[in-house]
């Protein structure tokens, strides 16, 4: 991983190649309800999200190698210190492991069936 994140990297190949893998799972079941549903304009509907979600994480992939900060975590840690940040983080880290990804999985599985 290393290798891949490197300075020398150009930070809008890294912000593409990160859009470019993380809708490969669920894209093509949701496009297809979307037609199924709503025609062809639930389908505009669905790539007009892509491509201002590809064009945001190209903007800001330069901004976004300037910050000392890497993951979420590491901003709740740098903008709060000590025992309570610990605690924010835990309780994050809960809260969507256990209610929100299982609640997105369900949704994302309602709208494929």
């Amino acid at each position: 991983m290393k290798n891949y994140l490197s300075k020398k990297s150009v930070q809008s190949f890294i912000g593409l190649s990160l859009l470019m893998n993380m809708p490969l799972l669920y894209e093509p079941q949701l496009i297809a309800s979307y037609l199924v549903s709503n025609n062809l304009p639930g389908v505009w509907i669905a790539w007009s999200g892509i491509f201002s979600l590809a064009t945001a994480l190209i903007f800001f992939s330069g901004l976004w190698e300037r910050l000392p900060i890497k993951t979420e975590n590491d901003f709740s840690l740098f903008r709060y210190s000590g025992w309570s940040a610990q605690v924010l983080v835990a309780f994050r880290a809960v809260f969507l492991g256990v209610f929100i990804i299982p609640l997105i999985i369900f949704l994302i599985h309602q709208l494929i069936i």
